[in-house]
């Protein structure tokens, strides 16, 4: 399959495109690196507000997994990233989708985290953010990111050493 284009249509407003190009920035600041070694934290803060939160979703696969309940602050987010980078070579980021509702300053989007665990093999994690944009809609405010549950128990399994 095509890659899909995931830039916004000329014909859209110039805040729409803000909206985008933040939503962009944000995905790209998390998931970018095909080196696990390190996040990029000045693009993380720039389009992060201060108060900024993190909750994961669906509600049954979040119960079950005490890491991933509650909000989170930027810091515990990174935190959570860090660690999982220490456990992977490498991850590719493919945008599948991104819709935006300029009156929410709201975004929703589709992508796959092609995920290698170091050693072992590539686990294609399908995730769904939604992304709540300040009043300039150039930092966000807060997000929910749905997970594919069996990606993540697979990738789980694999860096706990477990089924391989």
């Amino acid at each position: 399959m095509p890659p899909i284009d995931s830039s916004p249509a000329s014909a859209t407003s110039p805040f729409y495109k803000t909206l985008h190009a933040t939503t962009l920035s944000f995905i790209h600041s998390l998931f970018e690196s095909q080196s696990s070694t390190r996040i990029d934290a000045p693009l993380i803060h720039a389009v992060h507000t201060p108060s900024y939160n993190h909750s994961w979703g669906h509600n049954y696969f979040v119960s079950t997994h005490p890491g991933l309940q509650g909000t989170h602050d930027l810091d515990s987010f990174l935190a959570h990233m860090q660690d999982m980078l220490t456990k992977l070579e490498s991850w590719r980021t493919d945008i599948k989708n991104v819709v935006v509702d300029e009156v929410k300053r709201m975004v929703v989007v589709r992508a796959s985290y092609w995920m290698k665990v170091k050693g072992a093999e590539t686990v294609e994690n399908d995730l769904v953010w939604w992304l709540w944009m300040d009043e300039s809609g150039e930092r966000v405010e807060r997000s929910i990111e749905f997970v594919d549950a069996e990606a993540a128990r697979r990738i789980e399994e694999v860096m706990m050493g477990t089924k391989l």
